[in-house]
This record gives C-alpha cells, structure tokens and sequence, in this order.
C-alpha cells in the first residue's frame, strides 16, 4: 500500500509538472506570435507562415490585438509605388481572417480605430494635389520646418544642407502625385475599409463585469466611425448607417445574451444618457420612414434586458 501511495503522489507530481511546462510552452508561444513584424520582405512573408497562419493567432491574438495590421498599415508611408493598392491588401489580408474569428474584443477595435484615420486620410485627399496653392503650400511647409530646425547645419555646410532640402521637397510632392496615377481607386479601397469595418463591428463583445465602461465603449467607437464621414474616408451616410446599425445589433445581442448579469444601475444610466444627450449613433435618417429607428430598437433591448435582471433578482428566474 505504501508502495502504491508513493507511486501515485509520483505520477502526480510528474503530471503536474508536464501541465505546468505546456501552460508555460503556450505562454510563450502565443507571446511569440504577438511580436512585431520585421518588416523586409522575407520579414512580412516569414510572419503570413508562422504567425498568421498559425491556428492560434486567430483564436487568441487576432481578437485582442491589432498592432500587427496597423505595422503593416504603417509600412505604406515608406513605400513610393502602389501603396494603395498595397493598402487594399492588407485590408482585405485581414478582414478575411477576422471571418474566421469568434468575437472581437471591443476595446481592441476602438485602440485600432484611433489610428486609422491618420493611416488612411492622405489617399482619400487627392484633389487638392491637383492645386498650384496647396504645392506651395506644402513647399513652405517643408522650408519652414527645415530652416528652423537645421539652421546651424546651413550655416556650417550651405551645400549639403541644399541638397537635402531639395530632395526632401521633390520627395514629397512626388509621393503625393504618384497616388494620382495608383491602379487601385479610392472608391475600391474605400469600399475595402468599409467590408473591414463590418466584419470586425458584427463580431464585438463586452465583458459583463466592466458594466461601467460598456456603453461608453459603444459611445466611443460610434463616434470614431463618424470621424471616417469627418475625414472623407467614407462618403455615403448609408455607409455609416449600416456600420451604426451593426454596432446596435451587436449591442443589443450582447444585452440579449448578459441582460441577468448586467446590474440594474447599467440600465438606468443609459436611458438617461439617450435622453439627455444627442448621439448621430441613434439620430441619423434611416433609410426608410416606416423602419423602427435604432434608438426604439436599443429601448426594447434594454427593457428586455432589465426585466431578466429583475427576475433573476427576484427568484422568478434561475441563475445559470
């Protein structure tokens, strides 16, 4: 019997330890699979082989985290040929892996969307490339900015620094001349970021235990999506539209799916904010009179949800 027991507590323990070093093993890998992409060309192809095509990037980093797609946003102000058609690429690299995802972590996609609008504007801004005002404009721009901050190195070495400065001006007016003449137009890349958009916002989730920051989060990422209609990355109010509807639809599948668990103060505080403040996510014209607007859409969901919560307080209905 002795003999059994210190062979039992012995494979316990060899067990415990194999468990304990494939946690740790899939620690480190999913933390290998979130480090930045080396940006070569061999780099980018190494990270579509072993990262994003690894059955765990999508399941545990993709959801969470989208620092990979805006590095390689990034990369295009570095490219001088086809950025946006480069652009496209990604766009759509991703959107069809977010297909394939089960959710997205909601405070993820807001962090993405801060940045996008930077990363995006310059090729939804083209006309003005076409103005004699704007070239000189952008030159000055240049030779203030230069003059200001190298003056001593004009001082020491006038040559040098003239050459510099010269590239630098034909450089960038070059850049922005070459989108003119890119083969990828700015509706297909525009429509591009729209598919984007709605795949990620159809897939949003919120944990029931941060009850405080959730409509703020909702509130938040209506009001970046607008910031899209500001920058003329998107155009048609449709667009938008839908984009506000699938952000509704997916709030309130989340109020479906958690009402019992959200406490009734969750519910109180955002029918006062309806009431009190003006959201283009809940005023902007439907496309049709006679549709149910979003705002009474959002109303029933939340009495619904609000009437689960009581129950389950109440003992009408039973804790899962």
């Amino acid at each position: 019997m002795k003999m059994n027991f210190v062979f039992k507590g012995l494979l316990a323990g060899i067990l415990f330890v194999q468990l304990n070093t494939q946690a740790n093993a899939t620690i480190d890998h999913t933390q290998a699979l979130r480090a930045p992409i080396n940006l070569s060309a061999s780099g980018i192809d190494a990270f579509l082989r072993t990262t994003f095509n690894n059955p765990l990037y999508i399941s545990d980093i993709l959801p969470h985290d989208f620092s990979h797609f805006i590095q390689l946003l990034q990369h295009s102000k570095s490219m001088t040929q086809h950025r946006r058609a480069y652009i496209k690429s990604v766009i759509k690299l991703f959107g069809n892996k977010i297909k394939g995802a089960q959710y997205i972590n909601a405070y993820a996609f807001s962090l993405m969307l801060d940045q996008l609008p930077d990363l995006l504007q310059e090729h939804f801004s083209l006309k003005r490339c076409l103005d004699p005002l704007y070239s000189r404009k952008k030159v000055y721009s240049i030779l203030e900015e230069t003059f200001l901050n190298k003056f001593d190195t004009f001082k020491e070495k006038p040559r040098e620094f003239l050459d510099t400065l010269s590239h630098d001006i034909v450089e960038s007016l070059q850049k922005e001349a070459d989108l003119i003449t890119e083969d990828i137009s700015t509706e297909q890349l525009r429509q591009s970021i729209v598919r984007f958009l709605e795949s990620c916002v159809s897939k949003l989730v919120w944990s029931p235990e941060d009850h405080d920051a959730i409509w703020n989060s909702v509130k938040k990422i209506s009001l970046q999506l607008e910031v899209l209609i500001d920058r003329a990355i998107i155009i048609d109010s449709s667009d938008l539209d839908d984009l506000y509807w699938s952000l509704i639809h997916r709030f309130c599948f989340f109020i479906d799916i958690t009402g019992s668990d959200l406490p009734l103060e969750f519910y109180e505080k955002i029918r006062n904010d309806i009431a009190i403040n003006q959201l283009l996510l809940l005023e902007l014209e439907e496309q049709e009179k006679s549709i149910e607007p979003k705002v009474l859409h959002l109303k029933r969901a939340l009495m619904n949800g609000e009437a689960k919560k009581r129950a389950l307080d109440n003992g009408i209905l039973a804790r899962r």
